[in-house]
């Protein structure tokens, strides 16, 4: 069964918007995570550094949502991808130095 091309392209604006959301954020959290406690950076730092460039993430999600040829490989890689990098994110964090600690 297909679906109808508008239903398509709606399914594909929303994967964009939201689903890229989550991989970028999750993307960004995860590489200031790793720049913190793997190569010793200031926490504000890698915060910034990584935010100022989780953009790249986002649009190439939001390209790949539109020149994905199978809907649902895109929608399944891309919460993979969401869910792999907050996991990621969230296990690490907790070895992180604590802020002022000498």
């Amino acid at each position: 069964m297909t679906l109808p091309a508008p239903l398509r392209t709606t399914i594909r604006c929303l994967a964009a918007i939201i689903l890229g959301y989550f991989v970028t954020v999750g993307t960004a959290a995860l590489a200031a995570v790793l720049m913190v406690r793997f190569a010793g950076w200031d926490r504000t730092d890698a915060f910034v550094v990584a935010g100022s460039y989780s953009w790249i993430v986002w649009v190439a999600c939001f390209m790949w949502a539109f020149a994905a040829r199978q809907l649902w490989f895109m929608l399944l890689g891309m919460a993979i991808m969401a869910t792999g990098t907050m996991a990621g994110a969230k296990a690490i964090e907790p070895y992180l130095p604590v802020l002022g600690a000498l």
